[in-house]
């Protein structure tokens, strides 16, 4: 192509281009006339600004300007004006979003409705009628979302259960303490967490817990209950294990020994991957991740295997995770599995992340815990777990065991776990081995008993701390003279001491050392004259410490305060507190 064919082909360009920014003015100025005739009109807030800020923009105003008047960048005003050139200036209006999708499918909503047409009592809530603050409760536990407390209203509504109002009596005497102590005291309003609040301060409890050296019951108790918090699962799963040269250790709570012994040892102990469905343990250590999902747990027959049918169902383990806990080395310690029932949601990627950032500080702590050996305080005061039976146990003069109910069975099978005698205290054909681990274990406490004090009708008393963790108060007496020497019978109670209790609550809630003790001395329903004097503390000062507290409980007054106090169960703290 010639020299003079490229001039005259350039000069054709310039003249088009000439052309085009000449329409665009003009196209320009015409935009510019319907901006400012729209608004002149009365507008929606929002569609002014940007008309106004388009307008800005077409007529070459400065960018502080533009970005000043439109509450936003050049870029998005360059991105309003290129949208108002294509579709027009109606096209700034706020455009309707789409309906957001329930995170209730119909099926459960649907058994939401049932539940509700219950009274909360009989699904084992204390409440006598149903609350926004309940329903969250019950929908995060049992269907494994969160909503909040004002969308918990809307479903009583929409269900058509009301939440019960307060009676006329009520409501005066309500009304009087505000106006009474509304100069006195600083209104505090509660706000439901949100999901990344309540996993945050999961975290931090776990952290703070595996720096307390407890043992490893009441360390993997608390554990639970912190980990039910950020990522809720059924309360039936299993517990921790912690591997050791004798074997895995099992620690579960609200497990039913007595009835489900057997399935255990069949299913789970003893049991080819074949017969239980899960894959088998001694591989984990091999595994280098942290957290496996489900489908990397169990063998692809485990809804059609055995094990599930028969006892794994039962517990309602239908999909579950398995985080594995390893030490700074990379020593293999143990396996903490959590478990969800049918009818609760998979688990969501921010929970496996959640259990991935847990996992060392839970390695942490169980590796602390595998070198604790706690002894009791003579001092120190001993609590029993009311959830857990009183166990009975009789023994003749010798030290063979003649009689036990079904608290002491399911107690001593417990710690046969724990101990790796499970292969051997089995259901069938191993009651002689079962007796003689029970009699060693009691020799073992009452071994070194004054005989004068047994004979002279004086019941002995002994707190036993097993090396699990679990402390042990027995009652031994001989309950009848006779020729062999009377019978020795031993009432067992399984419980924690006030000292170990005060850890757990301040791991639990995030509590100082003063606000732990504060908290057991409310518990104790002390009035506060007195709490002042054990704390030594003014009475300005202990006001300022309950109120403290109060927010960090996040809760509303000081009868929410004690209630929540005397509310407190050393045997699980999974409830939240009361609002």
């Amino acid at each position: 192509m010639s020299r003079t064919t490229k001039c005259r082909r350039h000069g054709n360009d310039s003249a088009v281009t000439s052309t085009n920014c000449a329409a665009v003015l003009s196209f320009d100025e015409g935009l510019l006339v319907e901006l400012r005739e729209l608004c002149a009109q009365s507008l929606e807030t929002t569609y002014r600004r940007k008309l106004e800020a388009v307008a800005l923009l077409l007529q070459q105003s400065d960018q502080r300007t533009i970005e000043h008047r439109a509450k936003a960048s050049l870029r998005t005003v360059q991105r309003w004006s290129k949208r108002a050139r294509r579709f027009g200036c109606g096209a700034l209006r706020g455009r309707a979003h789409a309906q957001q999708t329930s995170k209730l499918s119909d099926e459960w909503r649907t058994r939401l409705a049932a539940d509700l047409q219950r009274p909360p009592v009989s699904l084992g809530y204390a409440q006598s009628h149903w609350t926004a603050a309940l329903l969250l409760t019950h929908i995060r536990e049992n269907y494994g979302v969160t909503f909040s407390l004002r969308h918990c209203r809307r479903l009583l509504s929409a269900l058509g259960v009301a939440e019960r109002p307060a009676s006329a009596a009520a409501r005066e005497t309500r009304r009087l303490a505000e106006s009474t102590t509304a100069a006195h005291q600083e209104l505090i309003v509660s706000h439901p967490m949100g999901d990344y609040a309540r996993k945050r301060r999961a975290l931090v409890g776990i952290k703070r817990l595996a720096s307390l050296g407890m043992p490893l019951q009441p360390f993997a108790y608390t554990l639970f209950d912190l980990v039910h918090d950020a990522v809720p699962y059924d309360e039936a799963s299993p517990g921790l294990a912690a591997t050791s040269n004798e074997g895995s250790r099992w620690i579960v709570r609200d497990f039913d020994y007595e009835r489900w012994f057997p399935q255990v040892q069949k299913y789970l102990l003893d049991a080819s991957p074949e017969i239980s469905g899960f894959r088998p343990p001694s591989l984990l250590p091999q595994n280098p991740r942290t957290v496996l999902r489900h489908e990397e747990i169990v063998c692809p027959n485990y809804y059609r295997s055995e094990g599930y049918n028969e006892f794994f169902r039962s517990m309602e383990m239908h999909h579950g995770l398995l985080t594995l806990l390893r030490d700074e080395h990379g020593s293999f310690l143990g396996y903490y599995p959590i478990f969800r029932s049918e009818r609760m949601k998979p688990f969501s990627r921010d929970e496996v992340s959640f259990l991935e950032v847990a996992a060392a500080d839970i390695a942490r702590g169980v590796s602390t815990a595998g070198l604790v050996a706690f002894q009791p305080a003579d001092e120190d005061c001993f609590e029993p777990f009311r959830q857990v039976p009183l166990g009975i146990v009789v023994m003749d003069r010798t030290g063979r065991v003649l009689s036990l109910n079904k608290a002491a069975n399911a107690l001593f099978r417990q710690f046969a776990i724990y101990d790796n005698w499970g292969t051997r205290v089995a259901a069938n054909g191993g009651l002689s081995a079962a007796l003689r681990y029970i009699a060693r274990q009691l020799r073992a406490i009452f071994g070194n008993r004054d005989e004068t004090s047994i004979e002279a009708g004086q019941p002995v008393v002994r707190i036993y701390s097993h090396r699990s963790g679990a402390i042990l108060r027995l009652r031994g007496l001989i309950s009848d003279l006779g020729e062999n020497g009377g019978h020795f019978t031993v009432l067992i109670e399984l419980g924690e001491t006030e000292s170990l209790l005060r850890l757990r609550l301040s791991s639990r809630y995030q509590l100082s050392r003063r606000q732990a003790e504060l908290l057991m001395l409310l518990r104790r329903g002390i009035n506060n004259k007195e709490i002042a004097e054990r704390l030594d503390a003014s009475r300005s000062a202990l006001k300022s410490s309950l109120r403290e507290l109060r927010l960090k409980l996040d809760l509303s007054d000081r009868t929410s305060l004690r209630e929540f106090a005397r509310a407190i169960s050393p045997y699980s703290m999974s409830a939240p507190p009361p609002r």
